[in-house]
């Protein structure tokens, strides 16, 4: 990964971690420190796992001010000695704007616990008639590449007509594909 992308924080490796359904027990995360990854617009939260285990698409519960989904988890890096650090974690939420990422920042949580939903599934914020930002993760665009869903644009909004076992967004004009809808962990809300 360039340097440039991570000026103002640690070196970070990705995890490979999607979206299934699974459900895990209820997460606690003590938060050691916060930073920004703003070449991948990522508000970055480090710290341990202190009980249970984070997915990317989690919703936190406290505190309430961060109003986010897990993003990504990520695992530390120090770039001096290239080893990762025991129990360091990161958490990433993605902001949508300049306003969010102030709003987040500006909370108090070094030192704090951040307590995540704990079934992946049950956390759906979208109804049917919403609009819903299109927002992929890797592995659910790779998914993707050879079904009609390979047509939808990154960043740009579509309908949802209807939500499929609670979590699977069937969107306008997609109503019929065989694969179904897309989990909803691949959008972000429209503000």
């Amino acid at each position: 990964m360039p340097r440039s992308a991570v000026a103002s924080g640690p070196l970070l490796k990705r995890k490979a971690v999607s979206p299934t359904g699974t459900t895990y027990m209820s997460t606690r995360f003590q938060v050691t420190s916060t930073f920004n990854l703003a070449a991948r617009k990522l508000f970055t939260v480090y710290g341990e796992v202190i009980e249970g285990a984070v997915s990317a698409g989690q919703a936190v519960v406290e505190p309430t001010g961060l109003d986010a989904l897990v993003y990504s988890i990520e695992f530390i890096h120090f770039s001096t000695e290239r080893r990762v650090a025991p129990g360091a974690v990161a958490i990433t939420f993605r902001y949508a704007d300049d306003q969010e990422l102030a709003r987040w920042a500006a909370l108090p949580l070094t030192g704090a616990t951040i307590s995540l939903t704990g079934d992946y599934g049950a956390v759906c914020p979208f109804r049917v008639g919403d609009s819903a930002v299109y927002t992929p993760t890797d592995r659910g665009r790779s998914l993707l590449l050879h079904t009609s869903h390979a047509s939808l644009v990154a960043g740009q909004s579509y309908r949802i007509a209807r939500i499929d076992r609670g979590v699977y967004l069937v969107l306008e004009g997609f109503e019929s594909d065989p694969g179904g809808g897309l989990h909803w962990g691949e959008f972000t809300t429209v503000r």
